[in-house]
């Protein structure tokens, strides 16, 4: 299957996300990477180096909360993190997205549980205020405890985490985004130990970043 980007609607055609995931994995064709905003190519070589050196953490990166504060993206370090992108505004795939990360958290053990957390990030700064990030919350029933949902400081920010978490996105018409799901395990330390569209497979790597102390 050659990689495609996934439209706001994609999910109105009855694609199962595990199967939009499948596509998010594989590279873009060519003639969308020409198309793509510069999510991997400006923002790419000093995010992968990041990674590569250890840590997303070491990316600097700060988020806007629903209380409307700037945190530092390594909040929760020394937890296992299960962290992605989003948009507020997107209909389908980013519901979907985040009812699928609600069964995965339901599934697991909990003991596991009580140490994960999710982060999910929008790369749509300009619009996702925290009034908005704060309807997703009372929406889904997303427990504060052990969920985050913020917006990148700025599109450089949104720009450097996506291309971090390997996550493409580009605007498209009427204000919408097409991009990929991916969902990435962080361990502790903000070492991604496994990124998915498939979000159920991810439990062995949750439990490896639970398990991981160096």
């Amino acid at each position: 299957m050659t990689g495609r980007w996934l439209p706001a609607a994609a999910a109105v055609l009855g694609l199962p996300l595990f199967l939009v995931g499948i596509a998010a994995r594989r590279d873009l064709p060519a003639g969308d990477r020409e198309k793509a905003p510069a999510v991997a190519a400006a923002a790419g070589g000093q995010a992968t180096s990041a990674v590569a050196a250890g840590s997303l953490y070491s990316l600097g990166i700060e988020v806007l909360g629903t209380d409307g504060r700037t945190r530092p993206l390594d909040e929760w370090r020394g937890h296992p993190v299960l962290a992605s992108m989003f948009f507020a505004s997107c209909p389908t795939a980013c519901p979907l997205l985040i009812n699928d990360l609600q069964r995965l958290e339901a599934a697991l053990p909990a003991d596991l549980r009580e140490q994960v957390r999710v982060l999910l990030v929008s790369f749509d700064p300009k619009r996702d205020s925290p009034t908005v990030l704060e309807s997703v919350v009372g929406h889904h029933g997303l427990d504060s405890r052990r969920w985050r949902v913020a917006a990148a400081e700025n599109e450089d920010g949104a720009r450097l985490l996506a291309a971090a978490l390997g996550i493409r996105y580009r605007a498209s018409a009427g204000g919408m985004f097409d991009h990929t799901v991916r969902v990435a395990v962080l361990d502790g330390r903000g070492r991604i130990r496994a990124r998915s569209g498939d979000v159920m497979t991810l439990v062995p790597a949750l439990r490896a970043a639970a398990a991981a102390r160096d």
